[in-house]
């Protein structure tokens, strides 16, 4: 029987009560069954189905833009195939170094692939001076954080605390930097950096170990005493790091005479690690460097140049032929505008 619902589809939803309504109305109503819980959800679910309609144009996020396209059903399209770029295999060689056979350089064909494919490796394309400007600012930033162990551990660290409180940005600073390094390369100056670096990083690990803790700046010449034992100690284990030693003492000279560090002439005098740097690297052994390059090798290039297949590789071959026939480094080739 009707008991005073309004019923939409499936489900029943009870219309509002005046407070006029009729007695015997309201007493029907009351004595209903009330819906609660797993059974009220089922109701309302189920309302809700039968008279949702979805608008087409509300897409989900997976359905719109960039998503679309790897979450859909479609397959992917078919991609351009790019032209194969091969080299004159005729020209194409690699550099036997064999000890056994000391003429040295065989030419043989080891790739059909271009040579510079071997050959280049991928890099930010910067300018030559804008590349040597960054590798600069990367040395300034070490050994601004070098310093900062001991601002008055040299005459350089002063100079720099004063910039740093003058300019909190730190470029100031920077610049001052710059004007001590000169036209001191910006690879060697890193190469300075890294050797102290890696002493500081010794030390830092000892004083830990023996729960102490000390500033590795200014040195002293019986720490680097023992940091040169456990150079030694490690060489014997990893058969390299033969020069690392006199790389050491090549850093407190640049120290000394770039960065004005206090104390430095102490470890530049000493005689026990001036010699054991020495027997060091008397123990690499001979010096193995690459077989030189003869006029075989010459005429390869000259021909790559004039009848290679591909444009890369004559580029490259052009590039050699200068840089050999001006006895340029590649450093200097860098700094050539036009021939």
């Amino acid at each position: 029987g009707d008991f005073g619902f309004e019923f939409v589809g499936d489900v029943s939803i009870e219309p509002p009560v005046s407070d006029d309504a009729e007695p015997s109305r309201q007493s029907q109503s009351s004595e209903v069954e009330t819906v609660c819980g797993a059974a009220w959800n089922t109701l309302l679910s189920n309302a809700f189905a039968s008279v949702q309609s979805v608008d087409n144009s509300l897409l989900l996020p997976w359905e719109t833009g960039t998503m679309k396209a790897i979450f859909s059903n479609d397959f992917l399209p078919d991609m351009l195939q790019a032209p194969r770029d091969f080299a004159d295999l005729d020209q194409l060689g690699h550099i036997d170094a064999a000890a056994s056979k000391p003429k040295g350089l065989e030419l043989t064909v080891s790739s059909s692939m271009p040579a510079y494919m071997s050959a280049v490796r991928c890099l930010k394309d910067l300018d030559y001076i804008d590349a040597k400007r960054a590798k600069m600012s990367l040395a300034a930033t070490q050994w601004m954080e070098i310093l900062s162990l001991d601002w008055k551990a040299s005459q350089v660290g002063d100079q720099v605390a004063m910039d740093l409180q003058a300019d909190a940005t730190g470029e100031l600073a920077e610049e001052s930097l710059r004007a001590v390094f000169g036209t001191t390369s910006a690879s060697t100056v890193l190469k300075r950096a890294a050797s102290l670096r890696q002493y500081i990083a010794w030390f830092h690990k000892t004083c830990i170990e023996s729960d102490t803790f000390l500033c590795p700046l200014p040195l002293q010449e019986e720490d680097v005493w023992r940091y040169f034992l456990h150079l030694r100690a490690t060489t014997k284990t990893s058969k390299r790091g033969y020069t690392v030693s006199s790389t050491f003492l090549e850093t407190v000279r640049f120290c000394k005479f770039v960065i004005g560090l206090y104390s430095s002439d102490k470890i530049l005098a000493s005689k026990r690690l001036l010699g054991f740097a020495a027997v060091e690297r008397r123990e690499k052994g001979p010096l193995v460097q690459a077989p030189p390059l003869e006029v075989e090798h010459l005429q390869k290039l000259h021909a790559i140049l004039e009848s290679g297949s591909n444009v890369v590789d004559r580029i490259g071959a052009g590039a050699f032929l200068c840089a050999i026939y001006a006895r340029a480094r590649w450093s200097d080739m860098r700094y050539i505008h036009h021939i």
